[in-house]
């Protein structure tokens, strides 16, 4: 109990350093892992991803995204993924050029390592193309944190056969704290924190 009284005081904290507004986001490098609930759409199966993602503002509107998720369990045990890693690449785009809060919506392409499972067969291990939409909204709370949420879908086909369930379509949702930092050389507008 004492930890967690000691993180939102920490967190609470930090909160009073973000007052000043950023008016220019060039430069800052944000990177967040969390545990992201999914639902795999024909499969009507839940799942839990391990999910991690680098952000870079190439402008203070417009972000390079990298994103890779690494299936933990599914629940449905006749036909499942019995394997799902995917690395994801793109860009966001920003709704706001300036200010703590951050609305956005980005577009990526990727790859993902599937394996599929039915019963007691095992598919082969592929390597299938993905392509995700997504969005979300980031409060950046200070110049080291922010807190994000964000909604992804996730589409893509394996190449198996029957008794297999190929389809790998599937919303994610994620909601967590990150690490942010913002090279001040590199930006003559940035918040002087």
């Amino acid at each position: 109990m004492e930890k967690i009284i000691l993180l939102i005081a920490l967190v609470l904290s930090t909160t009073g350093f973000a007052q000043n507004k950023i008016e220019d986001r060039t430069t800052l490098l944000s990177i967040s892992g969390t545990i992201s609930p999914g639902y795999l759409l024909n499969q009507k199966e839940t799942t839990i991803n391990l999910h991690g993602f680098a952000e870079y503002y190439l402008r203070s509107n417009i972000s390079l995204k990298g994103d890779v998720s690494m299936l933990m369990s599914g629940k449905n045990e006749d036909v499942s993924l019995f394997q799902n890693t995917g690395l994801f690449f793109g860009l966001g785009y920003h709704l706001t050029k300036s200010g703590k809060f951050d609305p956005w919506i980005a577009l990526q392409g990727g790859v993902g390592i599937v394996e599929m499972k039915a019963g007691l067969l095992t598919s082969e291990m592929e390597v299938v193309p993905l392509i995700s939409p997504s969005v979300g909204v980031t409060f950046q709370m200070s110049r080291w944190f922010f807190l994000f949420a964000q909604g992804r879908y996730v589409g893509g086909k394996a190449q198996v056969t029957d008794p297999f369930n190929s389809s790998l379509n599937e919303i994610r949702f994620s909601i967590g704290l990150g690490l942010s930092y913002i090279d001040k050389n590199r930006c003559n507008t940035c918040p002087h924190w």
